[in-house]
């Protein structure tokens, strides 16, 4: 193969690993309904996926698996590699990043679901790393009819898998981010972790038995399938806990930061009918092209508070509080519709 070929089969796989996966993150950013999370941080998240994760993971495996190689490769050693050593590295260098962002970025980091959604999102940047190189082997070893065999099962059927695992441990570390038992916390992130390790090691294990077995891509696929409703079931409940936060929370501030008809707005999801009125229109007498703005504030206030009263009572968490509150107030007052318009 000349230069030439692999050159395209470079842009080939590159596009191959970054398209979907650019779809499957658009589609994890619509699981955050109530309180989007910043880019920046989003991007930070990936890209740790994406670079430091791999190229850390690759050192402490190649480490770890060196004895295995001098041994002879041999089946076993494959199957220590990938099913052994792979799924604990990984998942271990993957979870380093959401303790960093729980214990740097605390304030954006509110609960289950933010961990699903930066576990998510740092899984996909290690896997768009992965599948480019393993989409480049392909076609050094079969040509672009492998590259396109391999990019189907990785891309297509296991899309998500590192995104799953990774999701189950940053839902751990959305647990213990406010249960005010620390050790409790700090249990259930083990557990979770723990959890991902298995999904990936069973993965593994199905995808390297199909050398001996090619029946045994069952076993990767059910484990796949498995991972996915569990965390379907996280993320249902995680949103469940957000909407309940978001009504009892806010019917506080009825009176003193949100008024009823505003309340009623926000909990009865009317803007997006109140934002085909015109954004010159009002809706609880405030204008229509600021209901993006309340609710926003709002439910981070929803957030800050139910924090608050699991017990993150830190002088910065009642400022937040504070400050959310006067910010909901001059947001009303600045853009209040006149008495003829209301």
């Amino acid at each position: 193969m000349d230069s030439a070929q692999w050159l395209a089969a470079a842009v080939v796989a590159f596009l191959a690993a970054a398209v979907p996966t650019f779809l499957y993150i658009l589609l994890i950013r619509w699981l955050d309904r109530y309180e989007k999370e910043p880019a920046w941080l989003l991007a930070a998240a990936f890209l740790w996926g994406a670079m430091p994760a791999v190229i850390i993971s690759l050192i402490f495996e190649f480490v770890l698996g060196l004895p295995w190689q001098l041994a002879g490769t041999t089946l076993l050693t494959a199957f220590v590699e990938a099913s052994l050593i792979a799924p604990v590295v990984e998942e271990v260098v993957k979870a380093l990043a959401l303790w960093g962002l729980l214990t740097l970025f605390r304030a954006e980091f509110d609960d289950v679901l933010d961990g699903v959604i930066y576990g998510a999102l740092i899984g996909f940047g290690f896997a768009m790393t992965e599948h480019f190189f393993y989409l480049l082997g392909s076609f050094g070893e079969g040509g672009f009819s492998s590259l396109a065999v391999t990019a189907v099962l990785r891309i297509g059927v296991f899309g998500f898998t590192h995104a799953i695992f990774t999701a189950i441990t940053g839902a751990g570390f959305g647990y213990a981010r406010n249960t005010p038992n620390r050790a409790a916390g700090r249990l259930v992130v083990l557990v979770a972790l723990a959890g991902a390790i298995a999904f990936h090691a069973m993965h593994n294990f199905g995808a390297t038995l199909v050398q001996a077995l090619p029946g045994a891509l069952v076993l990767s696929l059910a484990n796949n399938t498995a991972g996915i409703l569990l965390v379907s079931v996280i993320v249902v409940l995680a949103l469940g806990q957000e909407k309940r936060w978001i009504a009892q929370e806010l019917k506080d501030e009825i009176g003193v930061s949100l008024s009823e008809e505003g309340y009623a707005l926000l909990i009865r999801r009317r803007a997006g009918v109140a934002r085909r009125m015109g954004k010159l229109a009002c809706a609880a007498g405030i204008r229509v092209s600021k209901m993006a703005e309340l609710r926003r504030l709002a439910t981070e206030l929803a957030f800050k508070k139910a924090q608050y009263r699991a017990g993150d009572r830190s002088p910065k968490s009642e400022e937040a509080i504070a400050r959310l509150r006067q910010e909901l107030i001059a947001l009303q007052e600045a853009f209040a519709c006149p008495p003829d318009l209301g």
